[in-house]
């Protein structure tokens, strides 16, 4: 083929992409690490923590090959409030791909909890119970963020979007916590 006639196909080919403006809502997600809420008012970034999980069992838990434990957030009720039923997460810099949960916390007087089941390896993290899970749909939207939606409509309630830190770190967590209003 003349190079001519394949320059012509290469312009063909990528000027109109150069030309498109991008649509991926990530392309305004502020540059640092973190889990985002896009609102009316632009991106909201949570004020994430760490979640720290101890044990709570007896003597049961002596002899089990993992013990009942739980997780507690300060505060009654998440300060963050979302109306919408199925929100639509962006998480930024963490490591999403090696452990992303959705779970749904238990109130109590002064704080919110997340019952776990932690394992005798020091190495692991705890696990969520299953019936506090829900199922999410996780998007990849460039090397750094994915798009986190729930599966369902969310029930009103108080619930926690968690992610591993790191890779090389997954014994720690990180929180996002909010609650889901009518």
């Amino acid at each position: 083929m003349n190079f001519t006639i394949r320059i012509a196909l290469v312009f063909a080919l990528v000027v109109p992409l150069w030309s498109q403006a991008p649509t991926d809502a990530t392309v305004s997600i502020p540059p640092n690490a973190g889990i985002y809420y896009r609102s009316p008012s632009g991106w909201v970034l949570f004020r994430a923590q760490f979640l720290f999980p101890f044990s709570v069992g007896g003597f049961r838990d002596l002899v089990s090959s993992h013990r009942r434990g739980k997780v507690e957030i300060p505060g009654p009720t998440a300060e963050f409030r979302i109306t919408e039923p199925r929100p639509t997460f962006s998480v930024r810099g963490l490591s999403p791909r090696t452990g992303l949960y959705l779970v749904r916390t238990q109130q109590e007087q002064d704080y919110r909890e997340v019952r776990v089941s932690i394992p005798r390896d020091v190495y692991r993290w705890a696990q969520f119970r299953r019936g506090d899970l829900t199922d999410l749909d996780v998007e990849s939207v460039s090397t750094d963020t994915v798009r986190v939606r729930p599966r369902a409509d969310l029930s009103p309630g108080e619930y926690v979007l968690v992610s591993d830190f790191a890779p090389q770190y997954r014994a720690f967590h990180v929180a996002a916590p909010f609650s889901v209003s009518k």
